[in-house]
């Protein structure tokens, strides 16, 4: 049960690439694999560092409350990214309109900005124990092929209904998450 939950944890703070892959496949935006592995590897960090900090955390509380706390911040990044998904202007639009062409600047602020997005989720997430080099592994494979699949997609297709709903189904996932780890 637990590499399900890693899968799905990985699978919600990565759908943003998916996303991001689309927006650059759409407006024809080739990116380098050096310029891939930066942006799975940027997010990557950003989510690991979180769950440290999470395990941090819970070694001063008991395994309880830890558990309690991991619970409600799920819940709540969850229902507040279901809330605002239809409110959201992204970041990385706004860049793709502006720059013809892609660069490191770019890459690295966009990743930043995606893994700022995992910092709640990765310290809810750690609070349950979950085992970080799993997550570690889950979290580069399921965030690479997310990345290149929207790629791959925006290039040859024009599916604009994955960006619309991207954030709403990420809130569901965490929801889900966050329920099936009080349960359990």
């Amino acid at each position: 049960m637990e590499i399900l939950t890693i899968i799905l944890f990985s699978l919600a703070i990565n759908l943003d690439n998916l996303t991001l892959g689309l927006l650059y496949g759409i407006n024809k935006v080739k990116i380098s694999l050096f310029y891939q592995i930066l942006i799975v590897f940027i997010t990557t960090l950003g989510t690991i560092i979180s769950m440290v900090f999470g395990k941090l955390i819970s070694k001063y509380y008991l395994e309880e409350i830890s558990s309690i706390i991991g619970f409600i911040i799920l819940l709540v990044i969850g229902i507040v990214t279901i809330v605002k998904y239809k409110h959201e202007t992204r970041i990385e639009e706004q860049a793709i309109k502006y720059l013809p062409k892609i660069s490191l600047k770019e890459i690295i602020f966009v990743s930043l900005f995606l893994s700022i997005n995992n910092i709640g989720i990765g310290i809810g997430f750690s609070l349950h124990g979950f085992n970080i080099f799993y997550t570690l592994i889950s979290t580069v494979i399921i965030g690479y092929v997310l990345l290149i699949i929207g790629l791959y997609i925006g290039n040859n297709f024009k599916l604009k209904i994955i960006e619309k709903y991207e954030s709403l189904i990420t809130g569901i996932i965490i929801i889900i998450l966050a329920i099936m780890q009080f349960i359990i």
